[in-house]
């Protein structure tokens, strides 16, 4: 596991920004789909949020119909990374 939560959350974003344009979908087709709120895939998208749900990346992942498991396993290894805090945390007493 190489780089920052900070890193593996904006390469996540960029991942799945990247699968949606490859698809040819709009944002606003996207979160139609899913019933969200166009802001919502705007944060995850431009890396604008904490800690990445599972579900919603699950969900992405359907519309985007990535059915390749290593293709699947990557962006939900991703997903655990990013929720992941950062070594330096335990020394914030310091």
């Amino acid at each position: 596991m190489t780089g920052s939560p900070t890193v593996r959350r904006r390469r996540l974003s960029y991942l799945l920004r990247d699968m949606r344009e490859v698809k040819g979908y709009t944002a606003q087709y996207v979160t139609d789909q899913l019933g969200w709120s166009r802001g919502k895939l705007t944060h995850i998208e431009q890396n604008q949020w904490k800690r990445p749900n599972r579900r919603d990346i699950e969900d992405l992942l359907d519309i985007y119909e990535v059915e390749d498991s290593d293709q699947r396993e990557a962006a939900l290894a991703l997903v655990r990374q990013a929720r992941q805090r950062g070594w330096w945390v335990s020394y914030s007493d310091v």
